[in-house]
């Protein structure tokens, strides 16, 4: 059913074809049928088939961009080799006996197989202009689809465009054609084995049209082609385009190559973080988690070998060992003081020797000839010393700055979330009772910020308000360095102890890709990623991500279907939301979360005020009237007290609210953070 919308479009195309086809070979029909309405005729097989293969590339699904590729190639490559054999057949068959009607029979075939192949890679190159759709790749697409069915109207006998306007409509054709090359964004969702599988395939296509093209300049229908300026026009944009996208893509991949191997290996340390996180909360046992810990610590780091040892009541055990024996574990302890170096200072996170040849290994020959440097990692959890990383590398100087910092990050992060996430489970998971609750709620608020910096750029306060004793509002802040901060402000669906628990997880994930210094973008993505992974179905969190750089009153924010935020600019005066758009973590997978995300740009100057908030500010309701707080009494209560420094903002912020929602029984997690640049 679905092939009889378009099959007519190519009955027609294909019968419109056979009367141009018999015009050429039978005499009777070109002496009998008017020039004029031989080339209506070929026109209208131009528009028949750029309709049918408009329609059948439409309804096609392809898995990924290389089977979509894979299909353009395969094709091309058929339609290419078709036209050789053509043309072979043509040349073993010339001599005084050929017919031209033979011959003109064969080119024709050949013209036919060219312009199917045109027109459908034309509409295959189109799925990849319309990758995240935007309304000005719509527009250029239009433009040029009809600058290209103009160009085949102007084949009509009987008009003759001048040469000038068709090399302005040429020089149009391309511009339009470098604007579309531009649509390249499906590049950016390709890992680096898939560039250079696409790589190959674009050559390829890029190879058979421009083989294509000669072909077409050495048929020799004088009717189709050379004498037809217009069809000439219309054939040389479609391959203008072609050619000029698939150039563009090729050079796009290869200067994307470095910048895709980056993101795999930062993609490969956010899933390190996940499965981190996600064995901590499913109460794998300690040495499990620390065996995982060892294991992204070594794949990671690219390390040639290496040791976990963990130790109870003063009782060391090597756990794990990669290219090393125990006595060497041993050994490399005892000559290096590892115990001594670390008890020394407690707050060291780690020790590197980068070169074990100037040691006190000179023993041990085996290892200083397989092994030239060493970084070693203590496992520290609450003040007790629970074991130790050991990394090696066969070279001096193996570990750099950044892989030093990686390696911190994750037993940083692992123990934080070990810490956090057990604390909070065993308050949760014991009698319920008011007394173990409270605790849990101290613990809760223990992960939310109460102290902020001392900032010549920027002041700001916070409250959070849980509607039973724990709660799923969470808000927080990273400084980056002196004048760019990163804030973010969420709100887990539900109330009680499983928003709280969800909440830990929330901080969790920020404090692991805030590390990571991403995009806004790739931070959005990988968040909403890491939320599916972790939350059960069913939960959302909406979420809202701001950043700032106050020394140049220039960020970014997106909200993840959260609350809009409130601003007040003291340029005009005014109070007033911003209104955007953008989808809760945990409904859609990355692919689907990024259609409908957005970055929005912020201009702040000194003296504008930021509010962010949960949604139980706004829907809080007066126990007597049942009337909601609303956002314009927000917005009428910041106006008001604009003069004020963020802590008095906030403060009569909160008490508004309070004396409002006095004995509402039915009230929700209540949350704010103000900031205020100075």
């Amino acid at each position: 059913m679905e092939k009889q919308r378009y099959s007519h479009w190519l009955v027609l195309g294909i019968l419109s074809f056979l009367f141009v086809v018999g015009w050429h070979v039978l005499e009777p029909i070109s002496n009998a049928v008017p020039v004029f309405f031989y080339s209506m005729v070929l026109v209208c097989t131009l528009a028949f088939h750029f309709l049918f293969y408009r329609a059948v590339v439409q309804e096609q699904r392809f898995r990924s961009v290389d089977h979509l590729l894979t299909v353009a190639t395969i094709t091309g490559i058929l339609a290419f080799s078709s036209t050789l054999m053509a043309d072979l057949s043509k040349q073993l068959m010339s001599g005084p006996w050929q017919h031209r009607a033979f011959s003109e029979l064969i080119d024709l075939a050949r013209f036919y197989v060219v312009l199917s192949y045109l027109l459908f890679l034309l509409f295959l190159f189109k799925k990849l202009f319309f990758y995240q759709k935007r309304r000005v790749v719509l527009l250029l697409w239009r433009l040029f689809s009809l600058l290209t069915i103009t160009a085949s109207l102007s084949s009509l006998q009987g008009y003759e465009a001048p040469m000038v306007v068709l090399r302005l409509a040429l020089a149009v054709g391309v511009l339009l054609a470098f604007g579309l090359a531009l649509q390249i964004k499906w590049i950016a969702f390709q890992d680096r084995a898939n560039h250079w599988v696409s790589i190959g395939l674009l050559s390829v296509i890029v190879l058979v049209v421009f083989g294509l093209g000669q072909q077409l300049r050495r048929l020799d229908l004088p009717f189709v082609l050379q004498g037809e300026p217009g069809l000439d026009l219309f054939i040389s944009l479609i391959i203008s385009l072609l050619l000029i996208y698939g150039i563009f893509s090729i050079l796009a991949l290869f200067f994307n190559l470095p910048i895709s191997s980056v993101m795999e290996d930062k993609d490969s340390e956010i899933k390190s973080y996940q499965e981190l996180h996600n064995m901590i909360l499913s109460n794998d046992s300690p040495e499990d988690v620390f065996k995982k810990l060892f294991a992204v610590c070594m794949s990671n780091t690219s390390s040639d070998g290496g040791w976990l040892q963990l130790q109870e009541h003063g009782v060391k055990r090597v756990e794990q060992l990669d290219n090393l024996q125990e006595g060497e574990v041993a050994m490399l302890g005892l000559k290096l003081r590892l115990d001594q170096r670390l008890s020394i200072d407690s707050a060291k996170d780690h020790l590197y020797f980068p070169k074990l040849s100037r040691s006190k290994l000179k023993g041990n020959t085996r290892l200083l000839n397989q092994f030239g440097s060493l970084l070693i990692y203590p496992i520290i959890v609450q003040g007790n010393m629970l074991g130790k990383i050991g990394l090696l590398k066969v070279f001096n100087d193996g570990f750099d700055d950044y892989m030093i910092g990686m390696g911190k990050s994750y037993i940083q992060q692992s123990k934080v979330l070990y810490e956090n996430v057990s604390l909070l489970k065993e308050k949760i998971d014991a009698d319920l009772n008011k007394e173990q609750m409270k605790v849990a709620r101290s613990v809760q608020k223990g992960l939310l910020p109460t102290d902020f910096p001392t900032s010549k750029y920027v002041s700001i306060s916070a409250f959070s308000e849980s509607a039973l004793e724990v709660g799923g509002d969470y808000y927080d802040f990273h400084q980056i360095d002196e004048s760019r901060f990163a804030f973010v402000i969420g709100d887990v669906s539900g109330k009680g102890t499983s928003a709280a628990f969800h909440m830990a997880e929330l901080k969790g994930i920020f404090q692991s890709l805030i590390q990571l210094d991403l995009a806004p973008e790739e931070f959005m993505k990988l968040a909403n990623q890491s939320v599916n992974n972790c939350v059960k179905t069913g939960l959302f969190i909406t979420f809202t991500f701001v950043l700032m750089d106050f020394k140049t009153g220039r960020g970014v924010y997106s909200r993840a279907g959260h609350c809009p935020l409130l601003i007040f600019c003291e340029s005009t005066g005014e109070a007033r939301y911003l209104k955007d758009e953008g989808i809760a973590f945990g409904i859609m997978e990355s692919e689907d979360f990024v259609q409908h995300q957005q970055i929005y740009d912020l201009h702040l100057n000194s003296g504008d005020v930021i509010l962010l908030y949960t949604d139980g500010i706004t829907e809080g309701r007066n126990a007597t009237t049942g009337e909601a707080y609303d956002g314009e009494r927000l917005r009428q209560v910041l106006h008001r007290n604009r003069h004020l420094d963020s802590s008095s903002i906030c403060s009569r912020i909160y008490n508004s609210f309070k004396i409002f929602t006095e004995g509402d029984e039915h009230r929700d997690d209540a949350s704010l953070m103000v900031i205020k640049v100075l």
